[in-house]
């Protein structure tokens, strides 16, 4: 439910970041419900499990910061276009 009062009181929310120790069973329930939880509130959702090793992990979300930069500096230079539904 935190993920609904978050999208309402954030609305420019564009990635919610999901982590978790690898094996751990909520966390594949959680994981579990990612595509419906997306559905729900468009915004999409990335996964990181964490094994104990020194892999890479969190180069997983860079796409979206880089996204996100684009699409912030693309309003900045046209806030007309900006739009809150």
């Amino acid at each position: 439910m935190k993920i609904f009062y978050l999208k309402e009181n954030y609305p420019e929310l564009s990635l919610f970041v999901q982590t978790n120790p690898s094996y751990c069973c909520p966390a594949l329930v959680t994981e579990a419900m990612t595509s419906r939880i997306k559905e729900l509130t468009g915004v999409p959702i990335v996964t990181l499990t964490y094994d104990g090793t020194s892999s890479q992990m969190n180069d997983a979300i860079v796409p979206y910061i880089r996204n996100a930069i684009k699409k912030e500096s693309n309003l900045a230079k046209h806030p007309a276009d900006r739009s809150f539904n």
